[in-house]
Order: structure tokens, then C-alpha cells, then sequence
């Protein structure tokens, strides 16, 4: 049993609803975030059916999120992670995410 859940920043989250509208959102183009290396304005294209047919869910979470995520990496891992490489963790770390105990 397998869940996959995108994570994006709420800065730029074309998939925020997609699951529901099958339509990706507009994103303007001075939109910025902390994690900039998920900064796609529109994505899809050939990717749009794994989009659809593979992720289960997809969440969001803040900047604030995100920054604080970094912190925690670096004062408890002593890791320096950009924005984009924490929004996993920050997602769990802030709730975004139901863990399953099985």
C-alpha cells in the first residue's frame, strides 16, 4: 500500500486542486517562493496523466512552513536543504500529511 502526495508551496500551487478540477491553475509569473526549484508556472503537458492518475493527493504548504523546516534541518541535522528539497518534510512536519500506522 502505497500514497503519493505532492507537496507545493502555496506560493505557486498550480496542482492545488487538480485531483478535483482536473485543471491546472494559472500562476503569475512574478510569483515567488522558497522552494524555487518547484517554481513551474504550468506543469502537465506529457507529465498530466501520471499527475492525475498517480498522485493521491496533493497539499500545500506556507512559507513560514518551509523556512522553518529549513531551520529545523539545520539545527537538528546539521543539513542545509533549499526550500524545494524540504517540502516533504515540512509537509509532515506541520501536519499537512495523515501518517498511517499500519
Amino acid at each position: 500500500n502505497i500514497r503519493i502526495v505532492g507537496v507545493q508551496s502555496q506560493n505557486v500551487a498550480p496542482l492545488a486542486d487538480f485531483k478535483q478540477t482536473h485543471e491546472l491553475r494559472y500562476i503569475e509569473p512574478a510569483a515567488l517562493t522558497l522552494a524555487d526549484g518547484t517554481n513551474v508556472k504550468r506543469p502537465g503537458g506529457v507529465h498530466t496523466n501520471i499527475l492525475q492518475d498517480y498522485v493521491d493527493e496533493y497539499v500545500t504548504v506556507s512559507e513560514n512552513e518551509i523556512a522553518s523546516t529549513i531551520v529545523h534541518l539545520m539545527t537538528n541535522s546539521r543539513t542545509i536543504s533549499e526550500g524545494a528539497g524540504c517540502l516533504g518534510l515540512a509537509a509532515l512536519l506541520h501536519r499537512k500529511i495523515a501518517v498511517r500506522k499500519e
